[in-house]
């Protein structure tokens, strides 16, 4: 049986969507919620080798040797096989139920409401939730809503694989290219008056498995046997109600066939009129930052190529640790995300 549906938002409805009871909210309101036990969490998540493969827009330029002026440039399209940088955040929530007949994809089911004449849709009421990876301040307007924490072993790494491998142009506050993971490093301290990479958690900074270094297998995930990435998330301090379903998707960069990205290499669920803003000589932008309904309404954000969790894993036992696997991709057919719609209407994801 399904867990009573929280009621500490408002509810709001749309026509044709499939309803939580009506009562089982009332009977939540009751006072269902005060004897839940907390427990810190364990989800084992798995990410399929194929969902870590995107094809991405890459600029190559035709350098003139003799003045060192680019004379030509070309927008091709390169496809990066099985690369943990092609994992944007992973999403996790806890929800009542799992569906297959509300969208083009399983999604968590959504509760009636009452404000559906102002074209507010249907909630997903999450118990609770988490990310694997957020939208990191990278120090440079470039880098916007690109890089996701726990993908990148090094500041040199992020800087070669926006310059080299997507051809890419990074500046620093001053205007100067920024081409070394050195100089991208000098003005992250910079700007956030830090001393050290913990504090700027752009990179791999702590040693996560205790093997005594610092290096790539400290990053979120790791290749198993079959190629697929892997890790086990914590949820903190999480109420437990039995029979709550775990439910997760993985936004992806952008695609050939998607153009709701903002950027070439950019992704949906990132808000960029968000999160830290920087503001040095003449560059001034903002950092960006997921948007704060995802677990509410995550039809808003999913896209084309993201891929979602299929199996409808009822969560029993909080000393239990589920596997979810992100299966199922997500169909080219479904409408692209409006990257005007900021969702900030109140509530918002954990």
């Amino acid at each position: 049986m399904a867990p009573s549906m929280p009621t500490h938002r408002s509810l709001r409805a749309r026509s044709g969507l499939r309803r939580l009871p009506l009562l089982a909210a009332v009977a939540a309101s009751a006072g269902c919620f005060a004897d839940a036990p907390i427990f810190d969490l364990d989800l084992r998540v798995v990410i399929p080798k194929e969902a870590a493969t995107a094809e991405v827009a890459v600029r190559r330029d035709t350098i003139d040797p003799t003045t060192g002026n680019v004379v030509d440039s070309q927008v091709t399209l390169q496809t990066f096989e099985n690369d943990l940088r092609m994992l944007g955040p992973v999403y996790i929530g806890l929800y009542a139920d799992v569906v297959t007949d509300l969208e083009a994809y399983p999604t968590p089911i959504r509760g009636a409401a009452f404000q559906s004449v102002v074209g507010e849709e249907g909630e997903s009421y999450p118990y609770g939730g988490t990310s694997i990876g957020d939208f990191r301040f990278a120090c440079a307007r470039a880098l916007a809503c690109r890089v996701v924490s726990g993908r990148y072993e090094t500041y040199d790494d992020i800087v070669d694989f926006f310059t080299k491998d997507l051809g890419n142009e990074i500046f620093d506050a001053y205007g100067e290219p920024i081409t070394t993971g050195a100089r991208l490093k000098s003005a992250c301290y910079e700007i956030l008056n830090a001393t050290s990479d913990d504090e700027v958690r752009l990179t791999a900074y702590r040693d996560n498995n205790d093997d005594g270094e610092i290096d790539k297998k400290d990053l979120d995930f790791t290749k198993d046997a079959n190629g697929d990435w892997v890790t086990t998330v914590r949820l903190w301090q999480q109420e437990f109600f039995p029979g709550f379903k775990p439910w997760a998707f993985l936004d992806t960069p952008a695609s050939s066939g998607n153009s709701g990205r903002q950027t070439a290499f950019g992704f949906t669920t990132c808000n960029p009129e968000a999160g830290f803003r920087s503001s040095q000589y003449a560059a001034t932008f903002n950092a960006g930052v997921s948007y704060n309904d995802i677990l509410n309404r995550p039809y808003r954000r999913i896209a084309a190529d993201d891929w979602v969790s299929s199996a409808e894993i009822s969560w029993e036992d909080p000393y239990v640790v589920p596997e979810l696997v992100l299966d199922f991709k997500v169909p080219a057919s479904i409408a692209l995300p409006d990257p005007t719609d900021t969702g900030d209407t109140g509530g918002g994801a954990p």
